[in-house]
């Protein structure tokens, strides 16, 4: 029984493409290097070789962006923050990094499902003063703080991935919602 790798080896062997001109995008690194082994049983004389991607990889190159580590998007998500003057009041670095992570998250779902940020912000605000509803009549600074950050929840996405996108930087899901908006003016680059 042959595997997925040598059957689509075998299927651009029977092709008229030759080699170099193919685009592989795995799901991983790690498949890359299986396909690169597979190549070498197939192909005995040199040639050369195809362009191998990750899908991250290639959602980068669709995107023009770079996928960044966790690290650089938390303080990147913090100058955001503090820049976002409908956020306050304003929490101390320490403090921000325990839910920053957990924010970029959120983006990351909102973007790679491509749902329309505006409006989903727009409605989850209204669902987080409904839960306050019930509360007694007066409010008190922490319930007044809570209802503050839903509603400037929306700025601080928006300046946060327009920083990031001036930067060439995303997040995955912003990558992925960029790529999508690149789609139709995407032209793989040639290899020469």
């Amino acid at each position: 029984m042959t595997n997925f790798i040598s059957q689509v080896i075998q299927s651009v062997l029977k092709s008229e493409v030759p080699l170099a001109q193919c685009v592989f995008v795995l799901p991983g690194k790690r498949a890359g290097y299986f396909l690169k082994k597979e190549l070498l049983t197939h192909y005995k004389k040199p040639t050369l070789a195809p362009k191998i991607l990750s899908i991250q990889e290639f959602v980068e190159e669709i995107a023009d962006l770079k996928i960044a580590d966790t690290t650089p998007l938390v303080f990147e998500l913090y100058k955001a923050y503090l820049d976002t003057p409908t956020m306050t009041p304003k929490e101390r670095f320490d403090a921000f990094s325990s839910w920053g992570t957990t924010l970029i998250n959120d983006f990351s779902e909102i973007d790679r499902n491509l749902i329309p940020s505006t409006e989903f912000f727009s409605y989850l605000k209204d669902i987080k003063k409904l839960e306050q509803w019930h509360v007694q009549s007066e409010k008190t600074p922490l319930i007044e703080n809570y209802i503050n950050f839903w509603n400037a929840i929306v700025d601080l996405y928006h300046t946060y991935s327009e920083n990031l996108l001036q930067h060439k930087l995303a997040y995955s899901g912003l990558a992925y919602r960029e790529a999508v908006n690149n789609l139709e003016h995407f032209e793989p680059v040639a290899r020469t």
